[in-house]
């Protein structure tokens, strides 16, 4: 008559022998055969704890370095607000500075000389042409003094004398 743990192991032959291809789990105090195919009880818990630990520290180091990941974004996030803040406040600065800059004397002589150079002046020109007017017309000045000896109105083009 067969017993109950044969109900559940039906590969089982009748004498309660395993199978050759089902390993043997020895059981504290049953002796351990030395084909090899048998773990004791005691390695097989072993085992399973060591893997157990193994399973629990990787999460555990997952998790620990999701959370580093998390606060080195929430430093990054907030580096790049401050930077941002700090870049407004710099644009902001600048415009003030730029909108001073629009009222001062040095400005507006900058504006002149963008619509001289657009016309085609130089500083050259611009500095003979205060000299000009510095002297005055007629003959007090050296520029346009014409009883200096040698004078000779500078003209220019091909074949001149001046260059070209």
């Amino acid at each position: 008559m067969p017993d109950a743990v044969d109900e559940f192991w039906p590969s089982e032959p009748e004498h309660g022998a395993p199978a050759a291809d089902q390993p043997h789990v020895a059981i504290e105090g049953e002796e351990v055969s030395g084909d090899g195919k048998t773990i004791p009880l005691d390695r097989l818990y072993f085992l399973l704890a060591a893997a157990a630990t193994i399973l629990v520290a990787a999460a555990v180091l997952s998790l620990w370095y999701r959370f580093k990941q998390s606060r080195q974004r929430k430093r990054d996030e907030q580096l790049d607000r401050k930077r941002e803040q700090a870049r407004l406040r710099q644009l902001a600065r600048l415009e003030e500075e730029a909108d001073h800059f629009k009222h001062t004397v040095e400005y507006e002589r900058m504006e002149q000389e963008a619509k001289e150079r657009d016309k085609g002046i130089t500083a050259e020109h611009r500095h003979t042409m205060d000299k000009a007017e510095h002297y005055g017309p007629g003959l007090d000045s050296p520029f346009f003094d014409k009883s200096m000896p040698g004078y000779r109105p500078q003209r220019k083009g091909p074949g001149m004398r001046g260059g070209g």
